[in-house]
């Protein structure tokens, strides 16, 4: 979303402004509340009356699934995180703030040589809201949505709606993300009871963590053996990072952060894991195409697939790593037409 100030008294009365910041101290302190919203799970508000907040966040039973971060003298600083959320009266977003939204991003999205964006945990509202734009054909860029999984419901069939629509569509939505603690067996529900419909598992419980560790002994490192791990995508998990692809090929051929540093410092985080370009380029694009089910017409240029493509400004396969993040997209392609840029 696009980053806004508010300054005292410049904003008409109505519901808090939204915006996205990256410290809580950037968030002006006036008589108006400001939301910022920082990832999925959190959202900064600014720190009228958050005082009142300091009590509630000692009060276990009111935040089960959540927590009101304080400072070290025990005052809330207005970070809410996870089901703390629901302290804030938050009023729903209109088809207007939808359409604002959407268009903002796609733009962006558009902008850094995306063709295809996977949204992994769309609520009805937002599904609703770009099947709309799908019907209306307003989509200007693919998208391949997981549903909402309601974990309070007895039965989930009633709520799950599967779109897999023709390649020259620009919406699909074939699966259902599930937050689960514990460890899940994938061989539950029959193919024919699945009907189509893929379950994405992520499970931050303590029995999912440990069952990760015990399998990390056998497929943590990448490099000696890549198979096991293909297909692969690259993701960036916008908006907690940037949408750049560049920036996910980047640090998969030299195990840096864009400020160049690591954990084991410049020369890279096991450097010993780096990927081939060929590896990282396939990152994004032919595998995730795979793992979305796709790739007979996503993907790669071949014919008979859907002509999404980027032209960027240099060759990202031969120029030092370094110049990699210089690198300007000159047109983004869908279906045979430019939507960002030109040729």
């Amino acid at each position: 979303m696009r980053l806004f100030a508010e300054a005292d008294g410049t904003t008409p009365a109505g519901p808090a402004p939204r915006g996205r910041r990256r410290t809580f101290s950037t968030l002006i302190q006036s008589s108006r509340a400001v939301l910022s919203c920082c990832g999925p799970g959190t959202v900064m508000r600014s720190g009228c009356r958050a005082e009142s907040w300091s009590s509630a966040a000692r009060s276990p039973q009111v935040l089960m699934g959540g927590a009101i971060l304080t400072d070290a003298s025990g005052t809330a600083t207005g970070m809410l995180l996870d089901n703390a959320q629901e302290l804030l009266d938050i009023p729903p977003l209109t088809e207007h703030d939808l359409m604002q939204r959407f268009t903002t991003a796609v733009t962006d999205a558009l902008a850094y040589g995306l063709t295809s964006v996977h949204d992994a945990n769309l609520n009805p509202a937002l599904l609703a809201f770009f099947s709309r734009q799908a019907l209306r054909r307003t989509i200007q860029i693919r998208i391949y949505a997981m549903g909402f999984f309601n974990e309070t419901e007895p039965y989930l069939g009633n709520d799950i709606s599967k779109l897999t629509p023709p390649p020259s569509e620009r919406l699909t939505a074939r699966s259902v993300k599930i937050f689960a603690d514990g460890k899940c067996n994938p061989f539950l529900l029959s193919r024919s009871e699945l009907n189509g419909v893929f379950f994405p598992f992520r499970r931050p419980g303590n029995r999912r963590i440990w069952g990760e560790l015990q399998q990390s002994r056998r497929y943590f490192w990448l490099r000696p053996d890549p198979q096991l791990c293909e297909p692969y995508t690259l993701d960036s998990d916008f908006p907690v990072k940037t949408m750049n692809p560049l920036a996910s090929f980047y640090a998969a051929i030299t195990r840096v952060s864009v400020n160049g540093d690591s954990p084991h410092g410049p020369g890279g985080w096991f450097p010993e894991e780096r990927l081939r370009r060929e590896e990282a380029l396939r990152g994004i694009t032919i595998d995730p195409a795979s793992v979305s089910f796709s790739e007979s017409y996503l993907g790669s240029l071949e014919p008979g697939k859907r002509a999404d493509f980027t032209v960027l400004s240099r060759n990202i396969m031969e120029i030092p790593p370094p110049e990699i993040l210089d690198v300007k997209v000159m047109a983004t392609v869908i279906d045979g037409a430019v939507a960002y840029g030109a040729l």
